[in-house]
C-alpha cells in the first residue's frame, strides 16, 4: 500500500513491541530487531490513535474505522471491525479492558461515544448539545472526561455536566487534544501550547501557558520516572514536566510530533512529521534523553 506521509500515534509494550499508525489505514509494527512490518492496510483514509490495553488488546481509531487485535498483533491481517460510514474517531481511552472512542459525525458538529466490552462495540448517549469531541480519560470511579471544543464529564450514571478552567487562561485553546492520568496527576493538553490540571473537585488549574502563545500539543507520556513528556509542534515539540517545572526544548522548525511514547526512562518514541520544500517526511525516532 501507499506510505503515510505522516504518524498520528504510537503506543508499545516493550522496546521490541511498537505499532504506529497513519494515514492511508496504515498501522505499522516493529520488533526491535528486523525492523518495520506492515501488518494493516485497508485503504481509509487515517488511523486518529492507537492504545493498548494491560492485556494486550491493540485499538486504533480514525475515519469510518475502530478496529481490535487481539492476539498475534505483530502479523498481517490480525486487524479487524467494521466500517462505520460517516463517523470520524479521534480518540481512545481505556480503564482496564473497557474501551471508549470518541468523535463526531463527519457532516454533524456534535460528539460520539462508543465503548468497547464483551469484545463488541455500543454507541453510548450524549446531549445532543455536545460539540465534536477529540479525546476522553476514564476515571477510576466509573466516570468518563471527554474533550474537544469544551470539557465534559460523563458520571457513571450517565449524567452530563460541563467542567471548567478555573481561573481560565488568558488566551484559552482552540480545542483539547489529549488527556493522560500518570503518578495520580490528570492532565489536559491543546492548541496554541496549553496545559491543565484537574483538581479533585473536577474544575482545572492551568499549570502552563508560554507568553509567545506556542503551536499545538498533541500527545504526552509518562517516563516511568515521575516526569511527563508533552509533545507537539515546533519551536518547541518537546516539553518535559518534572515535578512542577516545566522544560521546553527547541527542535527543527519544520517538525511536528503527533505522537509520543516511552519505553523506558532513558528513552522516548516520537512519532510525526518533518515538512519539506517539496515535500512531507513521515519519521519514528527513538530519543536518547
Amino acid at each position: 500500500g501507499q506510505r503515510p506521509y505522516y504518524y498520528t500515534s504510537i503506543r508499545g509494550r516493550s522496546a521490541s513491541e511498537l505499532w504506529v499508525a497513519g494515514p492511508f489505514g496504515q498501522i505499522w509494527f516493529y520488533d526491535g530487531a528486523d525492523g518495520w512490518t506492515l501488518v494493516h492496510d485497508d485503504n481509509t483514509e487515517s488511523y486518529e490513535d492507537l492504545l493498548i490495553t494491560d492485556a494486550g488488546l491493540v485499538v486504533a481509531a480514525g475515519k469510518e474505522m475502530l478496529i481490535t487485535c487481539g492476539a498475534h498483533c505483530a502479523q498481517p491481517g490480525s486487524f479487524s471491525g467494521p466500517t462505520r460510514p460517516g463517523l470520524l474517531f479521534k480518540g481512545l481511552c481505556a480503564r482496564g479492558e473497557t474501551v471508549y472512542a470518541v468523535g463526531s459525525p463527519q457532516l454533524t458538529a456534535r460528539g460520539i461515544l462508543f465503548r468497547w466490552s464483551d469484545n463488541a462495540w455500543t454507541e453510548l448517549p450524549l446531549p445532543t448539545s455536545t460539540p465534536p469531541l477529540r479525546t476522553c480519560l476514564a476515571l477510576e470511579d466509573g466516570s468518563l472526561v471527554l474533550a474537544g471544543d469544551l470539557l465534559h464529564r460523563r458520571n457513571a450514571d450517565g449524567t452530563f455536566v460541563n467542567e471548567i478552567v478555573s481561573p481560565p487562561f488568558a488566551v484559552a485553546p482552540s480545542a483539547w487534544t489529549r488527556l493522560i492520568e500518570a503518578d495520580g496527576r490528570t492532565f489536559i493538553m491543546g492548541f496554541q501550547s496549553r496545559i491543565a490540571q484537574r483538581r479533585p473537585d473536577g474544575t482545572w488549574k492551568p499549570v502552563y501557558e508560554p507568553g509567545n502563545g506556542g503551536n499545538g500539543l498533541h500527545d504526552a507520556w509518562p517516563l516511568g520516572n515521575g516526569d511527563i513528556l508533552f509533545v507537539g509542534s515546533a519551536p518547541h515539540p518537546r516539553i518535559l514536566l518534572s515535578g512542577t517545572t516545566f522544560t521546553r526544548f527547541n527542535g527543527p522548525p519544520d517538525f511536528i510530533a503527533y505522537g509520543v511514547w516511552a519505553s523506558d526512562a532513558a528513552h522516548h518514541w516520537l512519532a510525526g512529521l518533518r515538512l519539506g520544500t517539496t515535500s512531507s517526511t513521515a519519521f519514528v525516532v527513538d530519543a536518547v534523553r
